[in-house]
């Protein structure tokens, strides 16, 4: 396998510019983000998706990005734009190894677990973008360098990622992950969430995003690296059991996961 390939931070596109917007601000205006939401045919097709589907039991479709904001509510309205937006500049992995049905469902799923414990909507966008993005580095890392990483996945059935990625690049995806996400000017919860999603931290996000992975590996999803993820035998076991009865068990939480894959494209 190579060494010490060189890797670059990727650049913030102006897509994800806005969604930074939506992210650091409490509490936006409702024009504001169905502004940003009409100025890109993507993300208007993402939220009248979302509107429109079973699961919004809408009573007549919506047919304009404001009424389908209004609809949705501005909570899920941001998730629904920042899972667009992220899916949208990472999505070629192609040759890399990682299974892209497997990871994406691990991305959201994890985002969706984490916005569960957050106590308000406010809090609940963050814990749900720091479990989206918690696996930005592998992305990163997966699309610059997709034939080594193709190796790292066939090798990281039998031994761990992390080290495998250290020895190919200098640097394991965690690692990678945060400096990427504070690049970008990201909340520095996110950072500290991305940067520590392996471990257990006192942080809230941090550690809603590490207990996410658990429940994800509880319930048996695969993280597109490994089909199988061994759960964490230092976790505590109350605490994942309880979110996997809160999100009605594999089943109820594959549902939620698919309406927002559904929404937003995701393959």
């Amino acid at each position: 396998m190579p060494r010490t390939l060189h890797v670059e931070l990727p650049l913030l596109p102006v897509a994800q510019a806005k969604a930074r917007v939506l992210l650091l601000q409490s509490s936006p205006d409702l024009s504001e983000v169905a502004a940003v939401i009409e100025g890109d045919p993507g993300l208007t097709m993402a939220v009248l998706r979302a509107a429109n589907s079973p699961l919004s039991a809408p009573r007549t479709p919506v047919t304009t990005a404001r009424r389908a904001v209004v609809r949705l509510g501005l909570g899920v309205t941001r998730e629904i734009v920042v899972t667009a937006l992220f899916q949208s500049e990472f999505s070629r992995v192609t040759g890399s190894g990682l299974d892209a049905g497997d990871f994406w469902r691990h991305l959201v799923g994890t985002a969706i677990v984490a916005r569960s414990m957050a106590e308000d909507e406010g809090q609940g966008l963050v814990y749900f973008s720091a479990g989206l993005l918690h696996d930005v580095g592998r992305l990163a890392l997966a699309s610059q360098h997709p034939s080594t990483y193709r190796l790292i996945a066939e090798r990281a059935q039998t031994e761990r990622a992390m080290d495998l990625e250290r020895g190919a690049f200098g640097i394991d995806h965690q690692l990678f992950g945060q400096d990427i996400c504070e690049a970008w000017g990201l909340p520095e919860e996110i950072v500290q969430a991305v940067g520590n999603h392996h471990h257990r931290s006192p942080e809230h996000t941090a550690r809603a995003v590490y207990l996410a992975r658990e429940v994800m590996a509880a319930l048996e999803f695969g993280d597109g690296v490994t089909t199988h993820p061994v759960p964490d035998p230092d976790a505590p076991a109350d605490a994942v059991e309880h979110l996997s009865d809160l999100l009605d068990g594999p089943r109820g939480l594959a549902d939620r996961i698919r309406w927002y894959r559904e929404a937003t494209s995701l393959g």
